[in-house]
């Protein structure tokens, strides 16, 4: 699953011009719904140590 969160999330950097905006949408979606605080912290854990890792060797793409 994180190979998939991912690719996601470099396919919207890409589409949104950034990670910085990426990053403060991703954060929202997180804590919003109908997850549980607890599922809330598992996610946002996974994220820390499997995906963010990754995001910092990610090329972005030039601001316009």
């Amino acid at each position: 699953m994180p190979d998939e969160c991912y690719r996601l999330i470099t396919d919207f950097i890409e589409y949104a011009g950034g990670l910085r905006n990426v990053l403060v949408v991703v954060l929202v979606m997180a804590q919003a719904g109908f997850l549980s605080r607890a599922d809330t912290v598992d996610s946002l854990t996974l994220m820390a140590k499997e995906i963010m890792p990754r995001l910092k060797e990610y090329k972005q793409p030039e601001a316009a």
